[in-house]
């Protein structure tokens, strides 16, 4: 009898020691929901955010990169390198994630590739950016 009031002790004590360990989980949960994303899955995910003519004919171009952990966690010290037919610029990221590359152009209807690299993790887009002319100018796609 003594065996069989113990083990209904000690089920009755994991039971109650889950839904307490539940409980917590929830809480925290609601506090602050990123904090159970599994971290040995971090993927780097680049994104071009904006790309800005400097010039009128747009050969001066400024772009915009974001560099975040799985779309969610912005990365510092990313290396983004954006290239091809003639332009290429290096940056690295912000604390927000963000990396600011300068090219001067000297092409049209061609493509640019892109190339992020944090650690011993490196994503490469190739195309990234197609160019194409209408008119005087040039055109900007983002290619996802």
């Amino acid at each position: 009898m003594g065996e069989i009031g113990n083990k209904a002790k000690r089920r009755k004590f994991y039971l109650l020691m889950g839904i307490f360990i539940l409980i917590l989980l929830g809480i925290a949960q609601v506090i602050n929901p990123i904090t159970f994303r599994l971290p040995f899955s971090n993927k780097l995910t680049p994104r071009i955010i904006c790309i800005d003519n400097v010039t009128r004919d747009g050969r001066e171009v400024t772009i915009m990169v974001e560099v975040e952990y799985n779309h969610w966690k912005p990365v510092k010290g990313a290396g983004v390198s954006i290239y091809g037919y003639g332009a290429s610029d290096t940056n690295y990221t912000n604390e927000s994630g963000i990396a600011i590359i300068h090219l001067h152009l000297n092409f049209a209807d061609s493509s640019l590739a892109m190339s992020v690299w944090k650690d011993n993790k490196i994503v490469t887009k190739d195309p990234a950016i197609k160019i194409v002319r209408k008119g005087g100018y040039l055109e900007w796609h983002v290619i996802n």
